[in-house]
């Protein structure tokens, strides 16, 4: 068998385009979690009643929100907390960092200004 016989009898192994992988997490996503709140409302109406299940069925998905939004949140919460390290620890090297930053902001501010816009 040459290789592209072979190339061509595998072409069902070819991993999926990134719009088909993302169209299926989002169907995963949209079959998941709903189902996730039915069966924490179920489970909460066989152990402990109706009220605990409208509760459950109120609470989990507002919970799943702020795990949402804690997720999005602590990348920033997280380079927050680099640059407070590098201003307590190594107070040098960010004063360099934001030398050099300044520096760079000026560059681009001098360069924007050399060229002229579309409305002159």
């Amino acid at each position: 068998m040459s290789w592209k016989e072979i190339k061509k009898n595998s072409t069902h192994l070819v991993l999926p385009d990134r719009k088909t992988a993302l169209r299926r997490v989002l169907i995963i996503a949209a079959v998941l979690f709903p189902l996730t709140w039915i069966v924490l409302t179920v489970l909460a109406y066989v152990f402990s009643g109706w009220l605990l299940a409208v509760l459950v069925l109120v609470v989990v998905p507002f919970c799943g929100y702020l795990a949402i939004v804690f997720y999005e949140e602590l990348d920033k919460s997280i380079a927050g907390l680099r640059v407070l390290m590098f201003f307590l620890v190594r107070r040098r090297f960010f004063v360099r960092l934001l030398a050099e930053r300044n520096a760079i902001r000026n560059e681009i501010v001098a360069l924007g200004k050399e060229i002229p816009t579309a409305t002159e």
